[in-house]
């Protein structure tokens, strides 16, 4: 789990996966606060995150953002995990890109 100023978080940390089409994806999300999304083993999405109860804040990496000023803004999703299945239901985010990444399945824990 995730911890911060607030108090323990509800989200795990650890690598998920999931198969969408016929395609594997993998979803870390790290203790230092770290999310990387990758499809067949490349890099979709990368960026560092928050989260309270309930919500999942990504916010994208520097040098991604400076590569791809489209990429600067944030998202942030509504989650629910339960028996190591973690899903995600967009409340706002205006990259369709990482927002079709996050929602598209439901992810399973691997670690």
């Amino acid at each position: 789990m995730c911890k911060t100023g607030r108090g323990l978080k509800e989200i795990k940390t650890g690598t998920y996966t999931a198969t969408v089409n016929g395609d594997e994806w993998t979803l870390n999300l790290n203790k230092k606060g770290r999310v990387t999304v990758k499809k067949k083993g490349h890099v979709v999405v990368e960026g560092t995150f928050i989260a309270t109860k309930t919500e999942l804040i990504v916010f994208p990496d520097q040098k991604e953002a400076l590569a791809d000023k489209k990429n600067t803004k944030t998202g942030k999703y509504k989650f629910n995990l339960a028996e190591e299945k973690l899903s995600f239901t967009k409340i706002d985010d205006d990259r369709t890109d990482r927002a079709k990444a996050l929602t598209a399945t439901t992810w399973v824990r691997k670690d």
